[in-house]
């Protein structure tokens, strides 16, 4: 019997789940598409997405205004080190992958305005890294809500990718 009742409510909650998330009943994916595009064209202003031209710094800040540092660092030297990139703000410090092949990499700079410091580390052996780049520069953001709008290394999007409307039951 306490089977039966736990079996019966898990259906319950799967289904207000469900049915609350809107995929249940409605499978008209191109009008919720619009609706999604209607939403980021109104409330949403875009950020300004970096052309494949920007600065041939290894560690740019053209787009910093936007929240975005973009490295482009290139491991000449062909060798299996790994390579880092630390922002620090403050009292805060985060540490990114970073590939090492020169392409443009997207970072965010998502704690605010004010001075930071960016530096590409290089792995010498187990956990110990040294700088070998660094670019201290200060940050105005023109809107604090920007920064989490940006493609970045870990979520690649640009404008002609279209929204995608996931249901609960997919």
């Amino acid at each position: 019997m306490i089977l039966l009742k736990r079996l019966f409510l898990f259906i319950i909650i799967v289904l207000f789940a469900c049915i609350s998330c809107g995929g249940f009943l409605d499978k008209d994916i191109s009008s919720k598409s619009l609706d999604i595009n209607a939403l980021f064209d109104t409330i949403l202003s875009r950020p300004i997405l970096p052309s494949d031209d920007i600065s041939s710094n290894t560690i740019c800040t053209d787009y910093s205004r936007q929240g975005l540092l973009i490295i482009r660092y290139n491991n000449k030297m062909n060798t299996n080190y790994k390579f880092k990139l630390q922002v620090i703000k403050d009292e805060n410090t985060i540490n990114y992958n970073i590939k090492g092949n020169g392409l443009m990499e997207k970072f965010p700079l998502q704690y605010g305005d004010g001075k930071y410091t960016a530096r590409i580390l290089k792995n010498i052996r187990d956990d110990e890294y040294i700088s070998i780049d660094e670019k201290v520069f200060w940050v105005q953001l023109d809107n604090q809500n920007i920064v989490f709008l940006n493609s970045v290394q870990n979520i690649d999007w640009d404008y002609s990718m279209a929204p995608r409307y996931i249901s609960c039951l997919e």
